[in-house]
């Protein structure tokens, strides 16, 4: 029996069975974002927050993207300046710098102009990742930078997807 035969069988249809998913993860998400509201600083919740957050939603329901989007990089920065100098004996700080963006249903975002670039198939129901420069972070430590980068996103983003097509709502929460 195949597995689409027995969720039949268990749920009536594959329509409730959907529903009943997509239900157990709202609540999920919920019960992640009330742990993450509470202590936003602590790595465990933001990195749980981020994991689930629709931003980074893939085909399916729960199906994250985040740490397929995420891009990390372990830089030695000028501590007076923050910046990789082009002297090397100038850059004495470790940091660790974080790149994401959110993830796009080619049909649904109507393809970004370039979203060849990172899907040859041209599928329209392929979902594919973008650099977000508002997202970009860094910390001392790995810890540090995931807490940022959190925060960035809850500030940039809200709670939902919504604010990913709404160039000008984006805009003003970012602002703020």
């Amino acid at each position: 029996m195949s597995l689409n035969a027995l969720i039949v069988r268990q749920y009536g249809s594959r329509d409730a069975f959907d529903a009943q998913v997509a239900a157990e993860r709202a609540r999920q998400r919920e019960a992640v974002t009330q742990s993450y509201t509470e202590a936003p600083e602590d790595i465990v919740n933001a990195w749980a927050y981020l994991e689930t957050h629709p931003v980074f939603a893939g085909a399916e329901p729960g199906d994250s993207r985040f740490t397929e989007v995420l891009d990390i990089a372990v830089v030695r920065v000028n501590p007076a300046t923050g910046v990789v100098e082009d002297h090397p004996s100038m850059n004495t700080a470790t940091e660790i710098w974080l790149e994401a963006g959110p993830t796009y249903r080619r049909a649904e975002a109507g393809a970004p102009a370039d979203a060849a670039f990172w899907d040859r198939t041209g599928d329209p129901d392929v979902f594919v990742g973008v650099h977000d420069v508002d997202l970009d972070c860094g910390g001392a430590s790995f810890e540090a930078a995931v807490v940022s980068l959190a925060a960035l996103v809850r500030r940039c983003y809200g709670e939902d997807r919504s604010l990913v097509y709404d160039a000008a709502a984006r805009a003003a929460r970012t602002a703020s």
